[in-house]
C-alpha cells in the first residue's frame, strides 16, 4: 500500500508549498499538528534532492514515523531507522541483532545512497561510530565473475566484523568450506552463498537459513560491515593499554585484562560497545553530505531525552566504578548532547512541532491541519459524518485493517466508495476511499477549493490500532528437539542400552581406514559403532536430577528394560486409541467456515503470526467444522500466542451463534484473558463477561442469567464458570487453560464437557516433538516452538550480589515505566528482604507474595502488581508459570545457583513478553564458592539467550517434565529406563500397530566393505556437523532420500572427495541390499559375502551364468570372488543386487 494520491492532496493544501519551500532551505521551524509529522516529511523527502535525517524524541516514536513513512511512500524512496543501542553508554552487553540489523542498513542508506531517508531518536545521535570512510573501506561487492580469492573475502569479513562459524543462520556470521563461501549480511533479507572456482567467483545464490538449501541465483551482493565498531589503525590502541584496571574488583579486572588482549591482537569482543570511545571518532552526523536535510520533531522533548539518558549514564558510570567493575579512566563511548545540538544547529537543522516560535523569521505555520475525530467504536456517529463530509464535498480516506467489514457496512448505508490503492492522483471531491493498512495517524484538512480532506484510521475510529510491523519472513523452527549428541554425554544404543558417548574415533581396519562413535559401557566395556550406524544412538534424556546407570555389554538387563517399556507402551496406546476412537463417532456441532468478520478479526492482530501459530489455527478451525466434539492439547511457551490461537476460535464460535467458556486457574489470568479478550473484540458486537471473585454477587448474578438467557456470547472466569448454578444457553466451546491446575471435581465437570461441546486446551508446558509425532492419530496435539516476531532475546546478567547493581537495574526499569519481579524463595527471610530493598531504594513500592498467604490474599497481591499498583514483586517461585505481565521486563533471582536449569528458564521467561527490552539477573552470595553443577547451569543460562533456547538449552528438564504432565508418572518411569528418544519410538510403534497402519518395517542390513568411506575433517571440518550428516544419512532408506541428501551437501560443501562418495555408495547399497532380501554383506580376504534373509537356492542360481566365473550361488548366500573381480567388485555387487530387486517387490 502506498498513499502518494493523498499525499499530492497534502501537498497542495494552502500554506504546504511555502513550508516545503522553508524546510529546503534549512534552519526553519514549521508548526503543525502531530498528525501530520509523517505526510509532512514524506512529502519534502520525495522532492528532495539529498538525504533527509528525521529525529524523534524516542525510539518508538522514531519507529512509529519509519511506519507511517513506508505508508505514504511506498518504495518511492529508501527508508531506514538508526536504533539507538540497547543498553546504556557504560553497560557492558551486547547490540541485539536486529537492532544491529537496522543501524547498518541505515548506515548504508546514508553511505551509498544519494537519496532516502533514516530517522533516528535523540539517544541514538549521541553514539560513537565508525568513520564513514572505515564502513565504505569495509563494504565488500561481489558480483559473478570478479577475480578475488576465498582467503581475501574471508579475510576482509573478519575485519568487517562477521564470526566465522560453522553453519551460518543468523546474521553476522560467515562460513568457509572449500570452495563455497557462505555470509549472511546485516542488511540482507537472507544469507548469501558464494561459489568460487580457483580465485574466480563462479555463482552466487540465497538460500535458506534453515534449511541451508539454496535457492535462487544472483548476479551480485553487496556486504556492509556487521558492525558499527571495528578495530583499525586509527584506534586509540595506545590509549586503551593505558586504561587503569587497578582499582577494578578481581573478576572485573581479568575480564578487562582478556578484552584489552583481544583488541590488540586484532579480535573483536561481543561488547564492544563500552570502548567505542577507542574504537571510534564519529557519529551519525559525520555520514551527512553539505545538502543533507535534518528535521527534528519536537525539539524540546529531544533534548530532555537525550539529557535524562545522559544524567542516567553517569549515575551509573560513577556506580560502576565505585564497584569496581569499570576503569575509572575510561573514554566515554559516546559524545555529549552539547556537541550534537551545536552540529545540529551548524547544519541548519529544521524544528517540526505544534509550538509556535514567533521569534523565528523562518518559521511557517500550517493552520488548516487538525487532529482526527477520535470515535472510539461510536460506528454510527462515524458513519453520519461520512455522510455529512461527502455531501459537502469532502475527501474522505479510511485506513483500516478492518477494510472488509467497514465496506460492508458502507454498503448497508449505501455510502459509495472504492476500494483498493488511492494511487497517485489525489482523491476527487466528495469521494471515500477505503484501505487496507495501519501506521497512519489520522488528521483532518479545512475545507478549501477542492473540498476538505479526512483521514480516518482504526485508532480514531475504533479506539486502538497498533502497526503490524515490518519484519523478514519468519521460516519454521528447526527440530529443535534433535539434539546433537554430546561428547561425554548419555547416549542410548538401540541394542546394548545405555552408555556414554566419546566422540567420534579414526580406526584403521585390515588397511582401511574409517570413523567411528566410541561409546564407554560398565565395567570399563567399549563400542566402536560404524558412522553407517549412527542412526542406533540417540541422546539420552530421563527423568530427574539422578544420573543413569551405564549397561553392561552383553548382559539383560538391558533386553529386559526394553520388554517391560513395550509391554507399557501398549497398554497406554490401547487406552488411547480406545478414548479417541470412543469421540470419534460421538455426535457434534459442525462449525461453519470462516465469515467475513473473521477475516476481518484476524486481519486486525497486530503482529506477524509465527508458522506455528498458523498451522495451530488451521488444526483448530479443521476440528471445528468436523461433526464430532474437538478435544485438541496446544502446546506453547508463555507470549508464544496461545491466546490469539483461542481468540480465533472463540471468534469462530460467536459467529456461529454459539457461546464459549474460557476456564482459567487463577483470578489473575481471568482478569487478564477479560482484557485480551475484549480489546481484541470490542469492534464487534460481542458480549464478553467474566465470573471471578473479583465481582460482586449481583454482577455475577446478572453474567449468570445473560448466560442462560443467551446475551452474553463468551464467559471467562475461573471453576466458578462449572458450578451447577452456571448454565449456557448454547455452549459451543470450551476453552481451558492449564487443565493440569484444576482440582479433581472440576476435572471430572471438564471430562463431561469435552463428551458435550468442542473443548481447545491450553498448556504452557513444551511437549517435545518426537512425543508429538509418536501420539499422532491418538491425541490431537498442536505445537508452537516459534517465538513471536516483536520478542527481543533477554539480556541475562550472572553477578555477585551488589547493592549498587541492584538500584541501578530497579531504578532503570521503573525510570522508564516498568515494573520488577525480585525472587527470593524463602518465606522466613522473604519480609526481611523486601525491608532491605526499601533501605536500598527507599523511593520504591513493593508487594510480597508467596506460596503460604491465603490464597485470596495472594490472588489479591498479583492484580494488585499486575494492574500497576507497585514497582516491585518481592516474590517466590509462584511467579515460575502463568502470569502474563508484558510492563514486568526486569526480573532479579536471589541465589540463582539454588535452582535448577528449568527453573531459572521458566523464571526468566517471565520477562520480555511486550516489544520491550528485558533484563535478567542472575545472582549468588559474593563469598559463596559456586559448585560445578551450579556454576554450569549459571553459565547455560547466561549464554542461552536466544529465543525459543529453553528448548534446547533445558532439553532433559523441559522435555521431561512436559512428558511428565502428559503421560503420568507411571510413564515417566518407563520413559527413563530406556530414554525419550527409544520411548517415543516404541510409543509410534505400538500406536501404528494397533490402528492398522503400521509400515512395514525397514529391514535392517549389515554392510562390511574394505572401502575408506567417510566425511573427511578437511571437507567438513566441525564434529558436530560431520556427526549430523553420519546420522542422516544413516536414517536414509530411499534412493530420492539419498539424492536430495547427496545435493545438500554438494549446494554447501562444493564438489564430494571420494571418501564421500564412497560412503553415499554404501548407504545406496545398504538401501539396495534391504529391497533385495539381503541381511548382510561383509569381506574376506578372497570373496564377498551376501547372506540373505531366507533360503532361496533356485533364484540365486539363475544369477550365476550372468556373473560367470565370479559369483557362486548357496542356499541362502551368494559369493563373489574378490581375488578374480580385482577393481570390478563394486560395479559387480550393484550388478547383482539390480537383478535381484524386482524379485524381491
Amino acid at each position: 500500500m502506498h498513499l502518494r494520491g493523498v499525499l499530492a492532496a497534502v501537498t497542495a493544501a494552502p500554506g504546504m508549498r511555502r513550508a516545503l519551500a522553508r524546510m529546503e532551505s534549512g534552519g526553519a521551524r514549521v508548526t503543525v499538528v502531530d498528525a501530520l509529522h509523517g505526510p509532512l516529511l514524506a512529502a519534502f523527502a520525495r522532492d528532495y534532492e539529498g538525504r533527509v535525517l528525521g529525529i524523534a524524541p524516542s525510539l518508538s516514536a522514531a519507529r512509529s514515523l519509519v511506519d507511517q513513512l513506508r505508508a505514504w511512500l511506498g518504495d518511492a524512496c529508501p527508508i531506514e531507522l538508526f536504533a539507538e543501542r540497547d543498553s546504556l553508554p557504560y553497560d557492558r552487553v551486547p547490540t541485539d541483532a536486529g537492532t544491529r540489523s537496522d543501524r547498518i542498513r541505515a548506515l548504508e542508506l546514508l553511505a551509498n545512497a544519494p537519496r532516502g531517508i533514516v530517522i533516528s531518536s535523540g539517544r541514538a545521535l549521541i553514539d560513537r561510530i565508525a568513520e564513514p570512510a572505515a564502513f565504505r573501506e569495509r563494504t565488500i561487492a561481489v558480483r559473478r565473475g570478479d577475480r578475488v580469492s576465498p582467503g581475501t573475502v574471508i579475510e576482509r569479513l573478519i575485519a568487517a566484523g562477521y564470526r566465522l562459524t560453522g553453519l551460518v543462520e543468523q546474521p553476522g556470521e560467515a562460513s568457509r568450506r572449500g570452495d563455497i563461501l557462505d555470509v549472511f549480511p546485516f542488511s540482507a533479507a537472507g544469507p548469501a552463498r558464494i561459489e568460487f572456482f580457483g580465485d574466480d567467483i563462479d555463482d552466487i545464490r540465497s538460500f535458506d537459513p534453515i534449511t541451508q538449501r539454496s535457492a535462487e541465483h544472483i548476479q551480485a551482493t553487496l556486504i556492509p560491515p556487521a558492525s558499527d565498531l571495528y578495530i583499525t589503525p586509527e584506534s586509540a590502541l595506545a590509549d586503551l593499554a593505558r586504561i587503569d584496571v587497578s582499582t577494578l574488583d578481581t573478576e572485573f579486572e581479568q575480564s578487562w585484562s582478556h578484552v584489552r588482549a583481544m583488541i590488540e591482537s586484532g579480535t573483536l569482543p561481543d561488547s564492544p560497545e563500552i570502548l567505542a570511545g577507542y574504537l571510534a571518532r564519529a557519529t551519525l552526523l559525520d555520514y551527512l553530505a553539505s545538502n543533507d536535510r535534518i528535521v527534528a520533531f519536537d525539539w524540546s522533548a529531544i533534548e530532555a531525552a537525550v539529557e535524562a539518558i545522559e544524567h542516567q549514564a553517569n549515575e551509573s558510570r560513577a556506580s560502576a566504578e565505585s564497584r569496581g567493575v569499570i576503569p575509572r579512566d575510561l573514554v566515554p563511548p559516546v559524545t555529549t548532547w552539547t556537541d550534537i545540538a551545536v552540529e545540529l544547529n551548524r547544519r541548519g537543522r529544521v524544528d517540526v512541532g505544534a509550538d509556535d516560535d514567533e521569534s523565528s523569521v523562518s518559521s511557517a505555520r500550517l493552520n488548516g491541519f487538525h487532529p482526527a475525530q477520535p470515535y472510539g467504536g461510536r460506528l454510527r456517529v462515524f458513519f453520519d459524518d461520512v455522510v455529512a463530509a461527502r455531501e459537502s464535498g469532502d475527501r474522505v480516506v479510511i485506513i483500516s485493517q478492518q477494510d472488509n467489514r467497514l465496506s460492508e457496512l458502507l454498503d448497508e448505508r449505501r455510502i459509495e466508495h472504492t476500494r483498493g490503492s488511492v494511487g497517485e492522483e489525489e482523491p476527487s471531491p466528495g469521494s471515500v476511499a477505503l484501505l487496507h493498512g495501519a501506521a497512519i495517524v489520522g488528521f483532518r484538512l479545512d475545507r478549501s477549493a477542492d473540498g476538505g480532506l479526512i483521514v480516518a484510521t482504526d485508532g480514531d475510529i475504533f479506539g486502538w490500532t497498533k502497526p503490524r510491523r515490518a519484519t523478514r519472513p519468519r521460516s519454521s523452527a528447526r527440530d529443535t528437539f534433535v539434539i546433537d549428541l554430546e561428547v561425554d554425554g548419555l547416549v542410548v544404543h538401540v541394542e546394548h542400552g545405555i552408555g556414554r558417548y566419546r566422540g567420534l574415533v579414526h580406526m584403521s581396519r585390515d588397511g582401511v581406514d574409517r570413523e567411528y562413535l566410541a561409546i564407554d559401557y560398565a565395567d570399563t566395556d567399549k563400542l566402536f559403532v560404524p558412522v553407517e550406524q549412527a542412526d542406533r544412538v540417540s541422546k539420552y534424556i530421563g527423568f530427574g536430577d539422578g544420573a543413569a546407570s551405564l549397561h553392561r555389554l552383553g548382559g539383560t538387563e538391558w533386553a529386559r528394560a526394553k520388554s517391560r517399556v513395550k509391554a507399557a507402551v501398549q497398554e497406554m496406546a490401547r487406552e488411547l486409541l480406545e478414548l479417541y476412537a470412543a469421540r470419534q463417532v460421538a455426535p457434534g456441532h459442525a462449525f461453519m467456515p470462516d465469515t467475513s468478520w473473521q477475516a476481518e478479526m484476524e486481519a486486525a492482530f497486530p503482529y506477524v503470526e509465527t508458522n506455528d501459530q498458523l498451522t495451530a489455527i488451521q488444526d483448530v478451525k479443521r476440528d471445528m467444522e468436523t461433526n464430532r466434539p474437538m478435544d485438541r492439547l496446544l502446546c506453547g511457551d508463555v507470549g508464544y500466542g496461545k491466546t490469539e490461537v483461542a481468540l480465533r476460535a472463540a471468534f469462530k464460535a460467536v459467529m456461529d451463534g454459539k457461546q464459549v467458556a474460557v476456564l482459567v486457574p487463577t483470578t489473575v489470568l481471568a482478569q487478564q484473558h477479560f482484557a485480551t479478550f475484549r480489546e481484541r473484540l470490542q469492534a464487534f458486537p460481542i458480549k464478553i463477561e467474566m465470573l471471578s471473585r473479583f465481582r460482586s454477587d449481583r454482577d455475577q448474578h446478572a453474567v449468570v442469567a445473560g448466560l442462560k438467557a443467551g446475551s452474553v456470547d463468551i464467559c471467562i472466569g475461573t471453576h466458578r464458570v462449572v458450578q451447577k448454578d452456571v448454565e449456557f444457553k448454547d455452549l459451543g466451546l470450551a476453552i481451558i487453560d492449564e487443565e493440569q491446575r484444576f482440582g479433581v471435581v472440576h476435572k471430572e465437570r471438564l471430562k463431561q464437557l469435552r463428551r458435550e461441546v468442542d473443548v481447545l486446551t491450553l498448556t504452557a508446558t513444551p511437549i517435545p516433538r518426537t512425543l508429538h509425532m509418536s501420539l499422532a492419530g491418538v491425541r490431537d496435539m498442536s505445537t508452537m516452538e516459534i517465538a513471536p516476531e516483536d520478542r527481543l532475546p533477554i539480556r541475562t546478567s550472572v553477578e555477585p550480589w551488589d547493592d549498587g547493581l541492584i538500584r541501578e537495574a530497579i531504578l532503570r526499569e521503573i525510570d522508564r515505566g516498568g515494573q520488577v519481579f525480585f525472587v527470593h524463595n524463602r518465606v522466613q527471610s522473604i519480609y526481611a528482604m523486601a525491608q532491605r530493598l526499601r533501605k536500598l531504594i527507599p523511593e520504591v513500592t513493593c508487594l510480597i507474595g508467596h506460596g503460604q498467604l491465603p490464597e485470596n490474599d495472594l490472588e489479591e497481591v498479583m492484580a494488585r502488581f499486575a494492574a500497576g499498583d507497585a514497582d516491585v514483586l518481592m516474590c517466590t517461585t509462584i511467579i515460575e508459570s502463568g502470569l502474563d505481565i508484558p510492563n514486568a521486563n526486569t526480573i532479579i533471582v536471589n541465589d540463582a545457583d539454588h535452582f535448577g536449569l528449568a527453573q531459572l528458564y521458566q523464571l526468566r521467561g517471565r520477562v520480555g513478553r511486550g516489544a520491550n527490552r528485558a533484563y535478567a539477573y542472575f545472582l549468588y552470595k559474593r563469598d559463596r564458592v559456586l559448585g560445578e553443577i551450579a556454576e554450569k547451569r549459571l553459565k547455560t543460562i547466561h549464554e542461552a539467550t536466544e529465543l525459543g533456547a529453553g528448548f534446547r538449552i533445558a532439553m532433559k528438564d523441559l522435555e521431561i517434565r512436559g512428558a511428565g504432565n502428559l503421560l503420568g508418572s507411571e510413564q515417566s518411569g518407563h520413559a527413563s529406563a530406556v530414554g525419550l528418544q527409544l520411548y517415543t519410538d516404541l510409543l509410534a510403534e505400538a500406536v501404528a500397530e494397533l490402528r492398522g497402519t503400521q509400515a512395514e518395517k525397514r529391514p535392517d542390513v549389515s554392510v562390511d566393505l574394505p572401502l575408506e568411506a567417510s566425511i573427511p575433517r578437511s571437507y567438513v571440518p566441525d564434529e558436530g556437523t560431520r556427526l549430523a550428516l553420519y546420522r542422516r544419512l544413516a536414517k536414509v532408506t530411499r534412493d530420492e532420500e539419498l539424492a536430495k541428501c547427496l545435493d545438500d551437501v554438494r549446494d554447501m560443501y562444493g564438489a564430494p572427495p571420494e571418501q564421500f562418495l564412497a560412503l553415499v555408495w554404501l548407504v545406496q547399497t545398504k538401501i539396495a541390499a534391504a529391497a533385495a532380501g539381503v541381511e548382510q554383506i561383509n569381506a574376506t580376504a578372497t570373496e564377498f559375502i551376501l547372506r540373505f534373509r531366507r533360503e532361496q537356492p533356485e533364484r540365486l542360481r539363475l544369477l550365476e551364468p550372468a556373473f560367470e566365473p565370479y559369483v557362486r550361488a548357496g542356499r541362502a548366500y551368494l559369493y563373489l570372488d574378490r581375488v578374480g573381480l580385482g577393481g570390478r567388485w563394486q560395479a559387480t555387487l550393484d550388478g547383482v543386487l539390480n537383478r535381484l530387486k524386482p524379485a524381491a517387490a
